[in-house]
């Protein structure tokens, strides 16, 4: 869910502030006990969507190269939503990516090197050959995304691989909603000063990037805290925002072709 995003992208502004006292607990957890406090606890109260505009389309983006983190259970190695492509041919030696057309770290089409592909055999660090693989090493078809390895791959275990493609749809979702900000410690002194230092840490250039308009719209008195807390103190600040939310997927990165449909007809 985008919106599940959206609250993540507001709890890490909240760790990323320089706060005092420093906050023992943030995020969406509510404190048990004296030990989790001083805590700021995160709630999005309700949240819309902009309309058809850019934030329900996608466009396609061939300039650069989006990093990509894959990992293969070599126990099962099918494709996770086909469970009948086989990503490991029967000798165990080749081993096809979820994506083909990689290119390099800086978006080029050039030969691949190790800091373009890194791949991990049951933790085992493989090493991109241009030929010839042997023991713990492999070459790579980057056009394909097959990769050859020199030693057969065990039965089970993970593969895990790092790479770029050059080839990805971007979503950009827009809209507005309102988060709810408890702040939760053992007294109201510490409750005033902790409130308005996430304040002015929110309101400083630059902090809240991610969210165009962020604005407190109520900040509560400080009263006592829910049970089994009652004998803490709490404030309530409700902010309105609006964010923009880009999503990089690999849609249409040279993915692997399982099946090309062939019409026959006779005159």
């Amino acid at each position: 869910m985008i919106e599940l995003s959206v609250l993540n992208s507001f709890v890490t502004m909240l760790e990323d502030l320089t706060l005092a006292p420093a906050p023992k607990l943030i995020g969406a957890v509510e404190p048990l006990g004296a030990a989790d406090l001083p805590a700021l606890v995160v709630s999005l109260e309700n949240a819309g969507r902009l309309g058809n505009g850019l934030g329900e389309r996608a466009s396609l983006v061939t300039d650069g190269a989006l990093p990509i983190h894959t990992e293969i259970d070599l126990a099962h190695p099918f494709l996770p939503d086909d469970p009948l492509f086989p990503l490991v041919t029967p000798d165990r030696t080749h081993l096809q990516l979820p994506h083909g057309g990689l290119v390099r770290a800086d978006g080029s089409e050039s030969t691949l090197t190790g800091a373009d592909l890194k791949v991990k055999v049951a933790g085992v660090s493989q090493t991109l050959v241009p030929a010839n693989p042997g023991a713990n090493s492999f070459t790579a078809d980057r056009l394909a995304g097959i990769l050859v390895f020199g030693n057969p791959l065990p039965a089970s275990g993970p593969v895990a691989a790092d790479y770029f493609v050059g080839q990805w749809e971007r979503r950009v979702f827009q809209g507005t909603g309102e988060f709810r900000l408890d702040v939760v410690a053992t007294d109201a002194a510490t409750v005033g000063s902790l409130s308005a230092a996430v304040m002015d840490g929110l309101a400083s250039p630059g902090a809240s990037q991610d969210f165009p308009k962020l604005l407190p719209i109520e900040i509560g008195s400080i009263g006592s805290a829910d049970p089994p807390l009652a004998t803490a103190r709490k404030r309530t600040v409700r902010f309105s925002f609006q964010y923009e939310l880009i999503v990089d997927a690999p849609d249409s990165s040279g993915g692997i072709i399982r099946q090309i449909p062939v019409q026959v007809s006779l005159n």
